[in-house]
């Protein structure tokens, strides 16, 4: 199973309370609140990638045939983060190649045919545009990924009402682990503010140098996330309205001058 995938999945688990003796036990450590996926490119990995180890996963974008190499070479490090493949184009050659590197999952969009889901040892995370109905958004629970990253049109400096909103929709109605765009000066209210919601990974581009001493800072903050509370996905349930009928006396029966009649004898 994939590594990064099953550290999402453990994201949404409930922490269950230790009782009795148990808690006299050594305290489990505390996992991070966010994952951090760092998306770069085969140059940035091959001069940053002792740097990069800030990052929980690495999303590397496959262009030409020898970014499958670095790929290649980067899956088989036995220390760093877990890495991933994207597949910018859909030929069945470079398809095939990054199956075989060895990564521990691939970032595919809906038109990726379905045969590149059939590893079950391989991850899968699923690139959704965040506009689509709210139906479409619904059947990725049914579908056979492990992730789902919302592509957005736009993704500015702050988290704004609106973005907000927007989010909170993508959480609602996307049930595998939500992932979503953020810049590396994020904060931590607003980091904080993602965690609170449900989102489970922030995804940042990293393209030189400089990107990768942020990256760093952008750890440090989500080192600081406190413990989300329950969210309103959690406690959502179906309200049924209940229709309560007026009860109402049985009717007397109507002996025309009130009183009983006598019975027959």
């Amino acid at each position: 199973m994939s590594k990064f995938i099953d550290n999402l999945t453990k994201l949404t688990q409930i922490e269950q309370k230790p009782m009795g003796f148990m808690l006299q036990t050594k305290a489990a450590p505390e996992k991070p609140r966010l994952q951090v996926i760092a998306k770069i490119t085969a140059e940035v990995l091959e001069k940053s990638a002792q740097n990069l180890a800030k990052a929980d996963a690495l999303i590397l974008d496959i262009v030409k045939a020898d970014d499958v190499s670095v790929l290649e070479k980067a899956a088989a490090a036995k220390e760093g983060p877990t890495i991933g493949g994207r597949l910018k184009t859909l030929s069945a050659a470079a398809a095939k190649k990054a199956l075989n590197s060895g990564c521990d999952f691939l970032v595919i969009s809906p038109d990726a045919p379905v045969s590149l889901t059939h590893d079950e040892k391989m991850g899968k995370v699923l690139e959704l545009e965040a506009g689509l109905s709210d139906i479409l958004l619904r059947t990725s629970a049914d579908l056979p990924v492990g992730a789902v990253i919302a592509l957005e049109k736009e993704v500015g400096e702050t988290l704004t009402l609106n973005r907000l909103m927007e989010l909170h929709r993508l959480v609602y109605l996307i049930k595998p682990p939500l992932l979503v765009r953020v810049p590396l000066s994020f904060s931590v209210e607003e980091l904080q503010i993602l965690c609170d919601m449900g989102i489970k990974g922030v995804l940042v581009e990293v393209v030189d140098a400089k990107d990768v001493e942020k990256l760093a800072d952008l750890h440090k903050a989500i080192a600081q996330l406190k413990k989300p509370a329950p969210h309103k996905k959690d406690k959502m349930t179906a309200m049924v309205p209940s229709i309560q009928s007026a009860v109402t006396p049985p009717l007397e029966e109507d002996g025309g001058d009130g009183e009983e009649e006598d019975e027959d004898e």
